[in-house]
């Protein structure tokens, strides 16, 4: 499928042109996209969404683009004019796969228990950035589109976003309970000043990714117990 040159805007019910064309046809979209790919901590989430035909929503946009309240307010939206799952994988996962392979692990467990839980088979599958191979997969005869920036081209995965980043900012909150000191609610396991201080400063924890902050000392015998305990 050929890339539309879609123009967006903030705040602009355009976002919503790839959806719309679609729904004209009766057809059926499914977003997806990932948060936490780039984190030296926690788990990488992604969301799988489909939004109900014609429900539109002028206030959806990139997640990066959102306020904390904003993100509360459309996320709500979503949920209730949508048919979503979510898929989480942890730094275990990640470590043991490779983040790319862990992404596409994930993206598949979000859209694979979508479509196993609703009637609804759709017509595109539209992912941000990265592909996704479906072959030897029940899903392998749906076309499946990537775009950079994919958040500002599909209404879709602008929903995906939102949802997986405010799933991933809660789970961050509670690890944060479990394991203060690194910041992890400020900074959500990201590679901030502080946060790769405070490693330096203290033993990694089970949430940390080893073969992300293999550079950073004081942490392997310690990660290695508290992973024990999750064996």
């Amino acid at each position: 499928m050929k890339e539309k040159n879609i123009k967006t805007q903030e705040n602009n019910p355009i976002l919503f042109e790839l959806e719309q064309g679609y729904w004209r046809e009766n057809k059926i979209i499914c977003g997806i996209d990932e948060v936490g790919r780039g984190s030296l901590a926690g788990p990488i989430v992604t969301a799988a969404v489909i939004l109900n035909p014609h429900a539109i929503n002028v206030f959806l946009k990139d997640s990066k683009l959102m306020t904390k309240v904003q993100l509360e307010i459309i996320s709500k939206w979503i949920m209730m004019n949508s048919t979503y799952n979510i898929g989480i994988s942890n730094s275990r996962i990640i470590d043991q796969k490779n983040i790319y392979a862990a992404t596409q692990i994930t993206m598949k467990k979000a859209l694979f228990h979508l479509l196993q839980s609703t009637e609804k088979q759709p017509d595109l599958i539209a992912i941000d950035a990265m592909p996704l191979p479906l072959i030897n997969t029940p899903y392998e005869k749906i076309p499946v589109a990537s775009w950079t920036q994919g958040e500002s081209k599909s209404a879709s995965i602008a929903a995906a976003s939102i949802l997986a980043k405010v799933t991933r900012d809660n789970i961050m909150k509670i690890m944060h309970n479990s394991f203060p000191g690194y910041g992890l609610e400020k900074h959500k396991g990201y590679g901030t000043a502080a946060h790769i201080q405070a490693l330096k400063s203290n033993k990694a924890c089970v949430v940390h990714r080893s073969t992300f902050i293999k550079n950073f000392k004081g942490k392997s015998d310690e990660t290695a117990k508290q992973q024990s305990l999750f064996s």
